[in-house]
Protein backbone atom coordinates (compact mmCIF):
# COMPACT_ATOMS: atom_id res chain seq x y z
CA UNK A 1 0.00 0.00 0.00
CA UNK A 2 1.20 3.32 -0.92
CA UNK A 3 2.20 5.78 2.01
CA UNK A 4 3.24 9.45 2.49
CA UNK A 5 5.42 10.39 5.45
CA UNK A 6 5.12 7.06 7.14
CA UNK A 7 4.77 3.49 6.57
CA UNK A 8 1.12 1.53 5.92
CA UNK A 9 2.21 -1.79 6.09
CA UNK A 10 0.08 -2.62 9.10
CA UNK A 11 -3.16 -1.87 7.41
CA UNK A 12 -5.35 -4.78 6.70
CA UNK A 13 -6.56 -4.25 3.26
CA UNK A 14 -7.49 -6.31 0.61
CA UNK A 15 -9.48 -6.71 -3.13
CA UNK A 16 -13.17 -4.90 -3.17
CA UNK A 17 -14.62 -8.39 -4.11
CA UNK A 18 -16.91 -8.01 -1.00
CA UNK A 19 -18.04 -4.59 -0.49
CA UNK A 20 -21.31 -4.72 1.92
CA UNK A 21 -24.21 -2.23 0.77
CA UNK A 22 -24.04 0.18 3.81
CA UNK A 23 -25.75 3.57 2.29
CA UNK A 24 -26.59 7.07 3.79
CA UNK A 25 -29.47 9.00 2.19
CA UNK A 26 -29.74 13.06 2.44
CA UNK A 27 -33.26 14.69 3.70
CA UNK A 28 -34.46 16.39 1.17
CA UNK A 29 -35.34 19.39 3.60
CA UNK A 30 -31.60 19.54 5.05
CA UNK A 31 -29.00 18.63 2.25
CA UNK A 32 -26.69 18.36 5.20
CA UNK A 33 -28.06 15.63 7.41
CA UNK A 34 -27.79 12.12 6.39
CA UNK A 35 -28.88 9.23 7.85
CA UNK A 36 -27.96 5.30 7.57
CA UNK A 37 -30.20 3.45 4.63
CA UNK A 38 -29.12 0.13 5.71
CA UNK A 39 -30.47 -2.66 3.13
CA UNK A 40 -30.63 -5.71 3.97
CA UNK A 41 -28.20 -9.20 3.98
CA UNK A 42 -30.11 -9.81 0.23
CA UNK A 43 -28.13 -6.38 -0.92
CA UNK A 44 -24.67 -7.32 0.90
CA UNK A 45 -22.42 -6.40 -1.37
CA UNK A 46 -21.65 -3.56 -3.70
CA UNK A 47 -19.35 -3.98 -6.88
CA UNK A 48 -16.80 -1.14 -7.74
CA UNK A 49 -18.65 -0.23 -11.03
CA UNK A 50 -21.66 0.71 -8.65
CA UNK A 51 -19.46 2.58 -6.22
CA UNK A 52 -18.80 5.14 -9.54
CA UNK A 53 -21.99 4.98 -10.79
CA UNK A 54 -22.85 6.25 -7.25
CA UNK A 55 -20.77 9.13 -7.47
CA UNK A 56 -22.17 10.00 -11.07
CA UNK A 57 -25.31 9.62 -9.56
CA UNK A 58 -24.98 12.19 -6.72
CA UNK A 59 -23.24 14.73 -9.23
CA UNK A 60 -26.13 14.68 -11.80
CA UNK A 61 -28.44 15.41 -8.83
CA UNK A 62 -26.96 17.52 -6.86
CA UNK A 63 -29.51 20.98 -5.53
CA UNK A 64 -28.43 23.71 -7.75
CA UNK A 65 -27.68 25.79 -4.30
CA UNK A 66 -25.51 23.51 -3.01
CA UNK A 67 -21.71 24.06 -4.05
CA UNK A 68 -20.19 20.80 -2.56
CA UNK A 69 -22.15 17.81 -2.50
CA UNK A 70 -21.03 14.86 -0.01
CA UNK A 71 -20.84 12.05 -2.16
CA UNK A 72 -18.94 9.91 0.50
CA UNK A 73 -19.17 10.20 4.53
CA UNK A 74 -15.63 8.81 5.84
CA UNK A 75 -15.74 7.50 9.71
CA UNK A 76 -12.26 7.27 11.42
CA UNK A 77 -12.26 5.93 15.02
CA UNK A 78 -9.13 6.87 16.63
CA UNK A 79 -8.54 3.91 19.14
CA UNK A 80 -5.05 3.73 21.07
CA UNK A 81 -1.33 4.39 20.43
CA UNK A 82 1.93 3.01 21.33
CA UNK A 83 5.48 3.97 22.53
CA UNK A 84 4.75 7.45 21.92
CA UNK A 85 7.95 9.52 23.16
CA UNK A 86 9.18 12.35 23.40
CA UNK A 87 12.21 13.65 22.04
CA UNK A 88 15.33 14.05 23.93
CA UNK A 89 13.15 13.35 27.00
CA UNK A 90 12.00 10.75 29.26
CA UNK A 91 9.16 12.26 30.36
CA UNK A 92 5.95 10.51 29.53
CA UNK A 93 3.87 12.48 26.56
CA UNK A 94 0.52 14.45 27.34
CA UNK A 95 -0.81 13.08 23.88
CA UNK A 96 -3.86 13.59 21.41
CA UNK A 97 -4.18 13.01 17.61
CA UNK A 98 -5.44 15.51 15.21
CA UNK A 99 -6.72 14.37 11.90
CA UNK A 100 -7.49 16.73 8.56
CA UNK A 101 -8.95 16.34 5.26
CA UNK A 102 -8.26 19.90 3.15
CA UNK A 103 -9.64 22.96 6.09
CA UNK A 104 -11.65 20.42 8.21
CA UNK A 105 -10.16 19.63 11.43
CA UNK A 106 -10.76 17.05 13.96
CA UNK A 107 -8.80 16.57 17.32
CA UNK A 108 -9.33 14.26 20.63
CA UNK A 109 -8.73 14.26 24.05
CA UNK A 110 -5.60 14.45 25.83
CA UNK A 111 -4.51 11.71 27.74
CA UNK A 112 -2.13 12.41 30.34
CA UNK A 113 1.06 11.09 31.27
CA UNK A 114 1.14 7.86 29.08
CA UNK A 115 2.98 6.69 26.52
CA UNK A 116 0.35 3.72 25.36
CA UNK A 117 -3.16 6.20 25.28
CA UNK A 118 -6.53 5.36 25.03
CA UNK A 119 -8.82 7.93 23.25
CA UNK A 120 -11.35 5.15 21.21
CA UNK A 121 -12.91 8.50 19.84
CA UNK A 122 -14.69 8.73 16.76
CA UNK A 123 -15.04 11.28 14.11
CA UNK A 124 -17.16 11.47 10.67
CA UNK A 125 -15.65 13.99 7.51
CA UNK A 126 -18.27 14.90 4.63
CA UNK A 127 -16.21 13.89 1.30
CA UNK A 128 -16.89 14.89 -2.76
CA UNK A 129 -14.91 12.46 -3.84
CA UNK A 130 -12.41 10.37 -1.82
CA UNK A 131 -10.22 9.94 -4.38
CA UNK A 132 -8.75 13.06 -4.68
CA UNK A 133 -8.65 13.02 -0.55
CA UNK A 134 -5.76 12.38 2.15
CA UNK A 135 -6.47 12.17 6.13
CA UNK A 136 -3.43 13.59 7.74
CA UNK A 137 -3.11 12.44 11.18
CA UNK A 138 -1.14 14.76 13.76
CA UNK A 139 -0.12 13.27 17.03
CA UNK A 140 0.60 16.14 19.31
CA UNK A 141 1.59 16.97 23.05
CA UNK A 142 0.24 19.04 25.38
CA UNK A 143 3.12 20.88 26.61
CA UNK A 144 6.02 20.02 23.29
CA UNK A 145 3.63 20.02 20.28
CA UNK A 146 3.86 17.98 17.12
CA UNK A 147 5.28 14.44 18.05
CA UNK A 148 4.98 13.15 15.01
CA UNK A 149 2.81 12.75 11.42
CA UNK A 150 1.52 10.64 8.64
CA UNK A 151 -0.60 11.23 5.75
CA UNK A 152 -3.36 8.12 4.28
CA UNK A 153 -4.83 8.79 0.59
CA UNK A 154 -8.28 7.83 0.90
CA UNK A 155 -7.99 6.11 -2.71
CA UNK A 156 -6.71 3.37 -0.68
CA UNK A 157 -10.11 2.82 0.81
CA UNK A 158 -12.16 2.33 -2.60
CA UNK A 159 -10.09 -1.00 -3.46
CA UNK A 160 -10.36 -2.19 0.40
CA UNK A 161 -12.61 -4.71 1.67
CA UNK A 162 -15.93 -3.33 2.87
CA UNK A 163 -14.27 -0.19 2.15
CA UNK A 164 -12.89 -0.20 5.40
CA UNK A 165 -8.57 -0.17 6.75
CA UNK A 166 -7.63 -0.60 9.88
CA UNK A 167 -4.18 -1.02 12.47
CA UNK A 168 -1.01 0.57 13.13
CA UNK A 169 -0.27 3.70 11.71
CA UNK A 170 3.66 4.24 11.88
CA UNK A 171 3.88 7.88 12.16
CA UNK A 172 7.06 9.67 10.62
CA UNK A 173 9.55 9.65 12.13
CA UNK A 174 9.09 6.43 13.60
CA UNK A 175 11.58 6.92 15.82
CA UNK A 176 10.41 8.00 18.76
CA UNK A 177 7.13 8.39 18.12
CA UNK A 178 5.86 5.27 17.82
CA UNK A 179 2.09 3.99 16.14
CA UNK A 180 -1.67 4.93 16.43
CA UNK A 181 -3.91 2.41 15.83
CA UNK A 182 -7.26 3.50 13.61
CA UNK A 183 -9.65 2.34 11.74
CA UNK A 184 -11.30 3.90 8.52
CA UNK A 185 -14.70 3.64 7.32
CA UNK A 186 -15.75 4.71 3.78
CA UNK A 187 -19.67 5.03 3.10
CA UNK A 188 -21.52 5.78 0.08
CA UNK A 189 -24.57 8.78 0.10
CA UNK A 190 -27.40 8.70 -2.25
CA UNK A 191 -29.56 11.66 -2.24
CA UNK A 192 -33.26 10.74 -2.64
CA UNK A 193 -35.54 9.47 -5.76
CA UNK A 194 -31.82 9.15 -7.39
CA UNK A 195 -33.08 6.54 -9.42
CA UNK A 196 -30.23 4.36 -8.43
CA UNK A 197 -31.81 0.58 -7.89
CA UNK A 198 -29.49 -2.45 -6.93
CA UNK A 199 -31.13 -5.68 -7.59
CA UNK A 200 -30.96 -9.07 -4.85
CA UNK A 201 -28.30 -11.07 -5.53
Amino acid sequence: MPNQGGSTSGWKASALCQMPLCLMRYYPQSPSLAVWAMLGSSLAFLTFLCFFQILMVNKITRPIQIKEFASTMLFVHVQKGKQLRLNNSEEKPTARVELKIRDAKRKTKFRVDTRSPEWKQRFSFPLKDPRNEVLEVLVKDKANGQMGTMAVPLSNLITAQGLTMEGWLKLHPTEPCGAVWIKLELRILVPPNSGAEFVDS
